[in-house]
């Protein structure tokens, strides 16, 4: 792929016991089921889609939109690739309907399987970010002009899906994305592992390792 910028990184992902709860924000995985997709292949009719949007903070500074598709076989290992579009400022959903998502869209009214997609082996979640990008969306034009900020709120944005999606947890994650993306990533790397770090000596009973 031209310009790819693929990082396979071993993340420490982390669960904090004193973030926000599904009660607390009110969202269940069953509120993000995707139901009766449009023009979806007759053969992937019973793929357990899910997605929507999780706020990055408790400020209301905004929200990311997501898309999930489960990995089609079982393989050796459970995986989540978290793929990440550049621009900056463009669609995550570009790779998910164009490049190694589950479908390709032959014309407005026929969508097809993605015989390279890559999710037969591995989950994919694709991530509109920064808010403000693709569908996801800024409060009172709170837009990112910061890396380090553009990570706090990547961070955010995990910890409420994790509590959502705890099954995250389980898998080997990868953080893999093009153009722009190869600024992103490094940046939310470190602020992953830099707050697993604050978390392991405090909190190191509550801490979740992926290894």
């Amino acid at each position: 792929m031209t310009n790819s910028i693929i990082s396979r990184l071993r993340l420490q992902v982390f669960l904090f016991s004193y973030i926000l709860n599904c009660d607390a924000i009110g969202l269940q995985a069953n509120d993000f089921y995707v139901e009766n997709l449009p023009l979806l292949p007759q053969s992937e009719s019973s793929m357990n889609m899910h997605a929507g949007y999780l706020p990055v903070n408790s400020q209301n500074d905004g929200s990311l939109f997501f898309w999930h598709f489960p990995k089609k076989f079982i393989s050796d290992k459970s995986r989540t690739v978290i793929w990440l579009n550049g621009g900056p400022g463009q669609s995550s959903l570009i790779g998910a309907w164009t490049e190694i998502g589950p479908f390709r869209f032959i014309n407005k009214d026929t969508m097809v399987v993605n015989n390279g997609s890559w999710h037969f082996y591995a989950n994919l979640l694709f991530i509109d970010q920064p808010i403000g990008t693709g569908f996801s969306y800024a409060e009172n034009n709170r837009f990112v002009k910061e890396l380090d900020v553009m990570a706090e709120h990547f961070v955010g944005f995990l910890e409420r899906y994790i509590e959502i999606f705890p099954k995250l947890l389980e898998d080997d994650i990868y953080l893999a994305g093009e153009s722009f993306a190869g600024q992103y990533i490094p940046y939310i790397a470190k602020a992953i592992l830099e707050k697993t770090i604050a978390v392991e000596t405090t909190w190191s009973h509550h801490r979740k390792w992926m290894d």
